[in-house]
């Protein structure tokens, strides 16, 4: 479970197995369904307190099988050196702690947000934001959580037969928002980034006509399964570190 700090607090992605299924809907216990940071620093020991009161408002849902995922972001003042070495506690829908595990840096993770629309793309789809958190590559395999708001309505049927980069996420070769980002950056000659296509969501004001569509209304958010790229965490963050603010992570299906 990758947690995030940034600012005065920290997101989290989440995708849990054997929760409570009661959790379906949250008790009327403070720490029903909760997904907690606590003041402990030991899984054989009461985790004691909440490490700030704002976890209060931090929950699952979990479906009947017992598995719960999504995204959360909650301000409690905590930086990263303040978590680190902290308990995560996983609570039912009583309330009482579940599961336990302690918070440990994770390397090799990176991010990109603050997008800003494609050099010389002169569509409509002007309003993208989100994030892409956290990338993380090993050498063989890259993989990521997304939750983007401004997608294009016209990906909610799927990418398009025959564009390769059709409702595309994907990583490029260049390192500025200020001009054309190249080829996909991969290791070898494989290029798996075509297979990574996204299917935008959103209710009825996201509509498949782009021109009636409400943009803030169409959104994506998941987790990309893991892809065979090749490549190292250094080939990724040399990439992310030069250039956080692009539109070319998304690609509409024309």
């Amino acid at each position: 479970m990758p947690i995030l700090t940034y600012n005065a607090g920290q997101k989290l992605a989440y995708a849990l197995e054997g929760v409570d299924p009661m959790c379906s809907e949250r008790g009327m216990a403070a720490t029903s369904c909760g997904m907690h940071i606590h003041q402990g620093t030991s899984c054989n020991e009461s985790a004691g307190g909440l490490l700030s009161t704002a976890w209060l408002d931090v929950y699952y849902t979990a479906m009947p099988d017992g598995r719960a995922s999504g995204m959360v972001e909650v301000e409690t003042g905590s930086s990263s050196e303040d978590i680190i070495g902290k308990v995560f506690a996983i609570h039912d829908h009583a309330g009482d702690a579940i599961a336990c595990s302690i918070i440990t840096e994770m390397p090799a993770v990176a991010q990109a947000t603050g997008f800003v629309p494609y050099a010389g793309y002169a569509g409509n789809l002007t309003m993208v934001y989100g994030g892409v958190y956290p990338i993380m590559s090993d050498g063989m395999q890259t993989k990521f959580t997304y939750d983007i708001i401004g997608a294009d309505p016209a990906c909610k049927m799927g990418p398009m037969d025959g564009v390769p980069t059709s409702c595309g996420l994907h990583i490029h070769e260049g390192t500025s928002c200020e001009e054309a980002a190249g080829n996909l950056l991969i290791s070898g000659d494989v290029t798996p980034w075509l297979t990574t296509g996204y299917t935008t969501q959103g209710g009825a004001n996201c509509t498949t006509n782009s021109v009636m569509s409400d943009p803030a209304s169409c959104y994506l958010t998941g987790e990309l399964e893991t892809v065979d790229t090749g490549l190292t965490y250094e080939d990724v963050r040399g990439f992310l570190a030069s250039c956080t603010r692009s539109l070319r992570w998304l690609h509409t299906p024309t």
